[in-house]
């Protein structure tokens, strides 16, 4: 059997889960992964920023940016509330909170976003 090379390695790829914002000194953290061409972001126990308030992750490589930007929600610990999730075309990942996130984690944003490349 003749294996396709380059599509076996595009549906094969898988990069491991790597840092976007690393693991603080309350273990929050922002990763991304690709796998099967596509790209999961996961944020981590995020903590400590006031609602409304964008905070910015951090930044995909070029090859794992989106096609087109976009919002996704993510649930809040402790409260009735969301937050969302940005991915930006320029590759920018970040947060916006709809309340605000304790400083002692009581309050923290975790949750998945996952789009394809």
């Amino acid at each position: 059997m003749i294996r396709n090379t380059v599509h076996w390695y595009s549906v094969s790829q898988d990069t491991g889960w790597l840092d976007i914002y690393p693991k603080d000194e309350k273990g929050a953290f922002v990763r991304y992964r690709v796998r099967h061409n596509i790209v999961y972001v996961i944020f981590k126990n995020i903590w400590g920023i006031a609602a409304g308030r964008y905070w910015k992750a951090g930044t995909l490589p070029s090859d794992y940016k989106p096609a087109f930007s976009f919002y996704s929600s993510l649930a809040m610990r402790q409260s009735n509330n969301t937050a969302m999730a940005w991915v930006g075309d320029d590759g920018e990942v970040g947060l916006y909170p709809m309340a605000t996130l304790d400083s002692d984690g009581s309050n923290a944003v975790s949750g998945i976003v996952s789009y394809p490349i």
